[in-house]
């Protein structure tokens, strides 16, 4: 019977050891290894003392002699009620007073980056000058093209500071993020544009947007955007040259979403 306790006592050890490595692993702040050190050595002392005392080591060192078992748990009823108790009480105290000022910065960080909050409001219109750029037909698959003008234009809070589009559509894929106009910025009521040209299938023509763009606070938005062109015409002279194109433009605006204070481009 004794074995069998010893070898539960020995594996419950190992597991505590174990829980208490993870937990310290899992601490990122000083103020969190510090906290966890606290109260590692709260519960552990009164362990410590009990096996000092059930060794009789003071005795045997000849600091004094053997230790009454009633001394003892009168000690550690005192050290619960009145050390631990006190220590555990403030610490938590102490806890909720920094959880309290994380939710409250946090909470004014929110706050300040919604009234900062850039908003894109999307057009987007056939463009009849011959000086865009041209994405790369992977397929080979289009005879004709479209010239396409993105309208970008910001009513949201602030400015927008940095501005890409990435352009994909059904026969088309572009690596690249292209940036918006000369100059990236986008103030507040503003508009920017980029031209680019884009391959025509027979069929189903697409095109998916990414925008990626940053507000002023440094945060990186991501969104996209479904362009779909429908009933294109190209209007031609007496010299069978088209004069211009026209076309129904459709486009479906998803939500952005927050990506944080990096962003992987791939700028040209």
């Amino acid at each position: 019977m004794n074995i069998v306790v010893t070898i539960c006592l020995i594996i419950f050890i190992f597991w505590m050891i174990y829980k208490i490595y993870k937990e310290y692993k899992a601490s990122k702040t000083i103020d969190e290894k510090t906290t966890f050190w606290l109260i590692m050595a709260i519960c552990f002392t009164p362990l410590i003392i009990f096996y000092i005392d059930r060794g009789d080591l003071p005795s045997k060192f000849g600091w004094l002699k053997n230790t009454n078992s009633d001394r003892w748990f009168n000690f550690l009823g005192t050290y619960i009620s009145s050390i631990l108790g006190a220590t555990i009480g403030a610490l938590a105290l102490v806890l909720i007073t920094i959880h309290e000022f994380k939710a409250i910065k946090e909470n004014d960080n929110e706050q300040m980056r919604i009234n900062n909050l850039p908003l894109i409001k999307y057009d987007f219109s056939i463009f009849d000058k011959y000086n865009a750029t041209e994405f790369i037909d992977l397929y080979k698959k289009s005879f004709e093209s479209l010239f396409i003008m993105a309208h970008l234009r910001n009513i949201g809070m602030n400015t927008i500071r940095k501005c890409y589009i990435n352009v994909n559509s059904n026969i088309i894929s572009s690596a690249y993020d292209y940036k918006i106009d000369d100059q990236a910025t986008i103030e507040k009521n503003c508009e920017k544009n980029l031209v680019f040209k884009i391959p025509l299938a027979s069929k189903n023509n697409k095109i998916k947007l990414i925008v990626k763009y940053q507000d002023i606070l440094f945060n990186w938005y991501e969104q996209e955007v479904e362009v779909q062109l429908d009933n294109i015409v190209f209007h031609k002279d007496d010299r069978n040259n088209v004069d211009y194109v026209t076309a129904d433009i459709t486009k479906i605006v998803k939500d952005e979403n927050m990506i944080g204070q990096s962003v992987n481009l791939n700028i040209k």
